[in-house]
């Protein structure tokens, strides 16, 4: 149950993706060339970012990964901070900044997730993963409430943008706040990595592979046995 409520936690930081779309469009009048080149760049970085962590990450502790990964996420959005500070007219640092931001808030709940592969009683790998991946969805769905709430709290909506870089800087630093929660997950989880799930699935290609040599064996040896016999 903590792990889960640690997920949800985790994905129900205020999000400001939607109204920073209506602040692009309508006081950056980004167009929709700039918008699906933003699209095209956050796709290659989610790629990038799946790579990156299956193949350098997964030996890194779940406490220490989470925090570093929600931090270095935060600086990346702080850049667009500056960008809107600065009234800067240079898109690539738009798409810089969400892309990472975006991509680094995701290294943060993989994590998780094979946390859930790792304490998984065996027999039940689909309802568990389900109830995982329904507490990511629901952390999704309130951190769009949230982020909806904080346009209303500083009053951000159409035509009215001045508090729009504040407003992002405190979902930024809300955002920090899925570290002070670590703590509540018992050492135990804490300690595992992406390192322990995949150990079991090499060793399990293995054993098919073995079992799959030694059916093959089998069958040769029948052959040979009656081709031996039809001779006789």
């Amino acid at each position: 149950i903590i792990p889960l409520v640690f997920l949800i936690i985790l994905t129900s930081s205020p999000a400001y993706m939607d109204s920073s779309f209506y602040y692009l469009t309508e006081y950056k009048n980004f167009t929709p060339n700039s918008l699906g080149m933003l699209t095209i760049v956050l796709t290659i970085v989610m790629i990038l970012n799946l790579l990156v962590f299956n193949n350098f990450l997964f030996k890194i502790r779940i406490k220490k990964l989470i925090p570093w990964s929600l931090i270095f996420s935060f600086l990346f959005s702080s850049m667009f901070n500056l960008w809107i500070l600065l009234n800067m007219e240079n898109e690539y640092v738009v798409y810089v900044s969400i892309s990472f931001y975006v991509a680094l808030k995701q290294c943060g709940v993989m994590p998780i997730m094979n946390l859930a592969c790792c304490v998984c009683p065996e027999g039940y790998e689909g309802s568990i993963y389900s109830l995982f991946t329904s507490s990511a969805n629901l952390g999704r769905t309130l951190s769009g409430i949230f982020g909806s709430l904080m346009m209303v709290l500083f009053g951000v909506k159409k035509g009215q943008y001045d508090n729009f870089n504040i407003m992002v800087f405190a979902q930024n630093l809300i955002s920090l706040l899925p570290i002070a929660f670590l703590f509540c997950i018992p050492s135990k989880y804490l300690q595992i990595s992406n390192e322990n799930v995949k150990r079991p699935l090499k060793e399990t290609v293995i054993e098919v592979k073995i079992e799959m040599e030694s059916a093959n064996k089998i069958t040769n040896t029948d052959e040979e046995n009656k081709e031996k016999s039809e001779d006789k």
